[in-house]
């Protein structure tokens, strides 16, 4: 989505007793429908161990963090209107943010609701839609998204649920290769939301937790404050450079200073990095790189990563983001592909 095509609206009043959230999400999504077999049927078989004992306020929110993320990002699972449930194509998903905005996106657009209030098992989203972005979506979204426009009104109740994780190890086909899945196995607990309408329409979405700065591959998408190439605007990549950037930190021994390594576009590297998350900051040592030439456009791509991968820079996660930012202006800006 581009600048000019998003529009913008004040956060939603956060009322004292009852803490407002926040749904942000930018994908797109388009949609298929069938038979649903009740009001809150979801698409995951998954049995749910019962009630989430957390409060609703702070499941959605999530002001504590997660892997150094604050806020929420679920995915939209499906919604069911008159028995009828239609189901995402693409991946919709709601982000939660812990300052009170709320906006939603069943289709190409960017929805940004008006207030939205929490009280007990209660989410009342009101009857305004707020503000949208205006692009022209593609037919096949639209079933999701008149839907979703449908139930996500008004006052909902909410229920949430924990989903165990589910092991791929059961699906092997002889213990060797079963005990290697389960070692390899690392996800954890997930949540389920059910927004239920007074007159049985839902909605129900699955936890999406934030990638962690560690153990996650970082695929570069873009750079901060400069055009590295005539023709380029501001923020992408030298052209021909796209998904060859990538780095991945790994956490040191005993609470010690970690490694970082990647490729910078044109180089393989491997280097020190201390992590603080206390203050968001990582310091980096010096990179040990292979000295490969490359065309202009990854070279360039390479210049921008030794600046920034230098001394002490600022970091910031943003669910499945990253962005690095030095102290005397480059940075880049990576998206999370694949966790260790």
């Amino acid at each position: 989505m581009t600048k000019q095509q998003q529009t913008t609206t004040a956060p939603g009043t956060v009322t004292a007793a009852t803490a407002v959230t926040a749904l942000a999400l930018l994908l797109l999504s388009a949609c298929g429908t069938e038979s649903g077999a009740g009001a809150g049927s979801g698409g995951d078989s998954r049995s749910v161990s019962g009630a989430d004992t957390t409060s609703l306020t702070e499941t959605l929110r999530n002001t504590k963090g997660t892997n150094g993320v604050k806020g929420t990002v679920w995915d939209i699972d499906s919604v069911t209107v008159d028995g009828k449930k239609t189901t995402p194509v693409d991946g919709a998903r709601m982000r939660v943010d812990p300052d009170g905005t709320v906006r939603s996106s069943p289709d190409c657009n960017l929805r940004t609701a008006g207030e939205v209030t929490v009280k007990g098992d209660t989410l009342d989203v009101g009857d305004d839609q707020g503000m949208s972005t205006l692009k022209l979506c593609r037919d096949e979204e639209r079933p999701f998204a008149d839907a979703f426009d449908k139930v996500f009104s008004g006052k909902l109740t909410a229920r949430v649920e924990t989903v165990p994780a589910q092991s791929d190890a059961k699906d092997a086909k002889d213990a060797k290769t079963d005990a290697k899945r389960e070692a390899k196995d690392t996800r954890t607990d997930t949540k389920r939301l059910t927004l239920t309408a007074p007159g049985g329409d839902a909605i129900v979405l699955t936890l999406n937790p934030p990638a962690p700065l560690t153990e996650t591959s970082w695929t570069v998408s873009g750079v901060i404050d400069s055009v590295l190439e005539p023709g380029d605007t501001e923020g992408s990549l030298p052209q021909g450079t796209e998904g060859k950037a990538s780095l991945t930190f790994s956490k040191g021994a005993d609470g010690g200073s970690g490694t970082v390594e990647g490729n910078d576009g044109c180089n393989t590297f491997r280097g020190s990095a201390k992590i603080s998350e206390a203050t968001n900051k990582i310091t980096f040592g010096p990179m040990r790189t292979t000295r490969k030439a490359c065309a202009k456009p990854q070279m360039a791509l390479e210049e921008r990563f030794a600046k920034v991968l230098k001394g002490e820079v600022g970091y910031e996660l943003s669910h499945n983001r990253l962005t690095l930012l030095a102290e005397n202006g480059p940075g880049v800006e990576a998206h999370a592909t694949a966790r260790k």
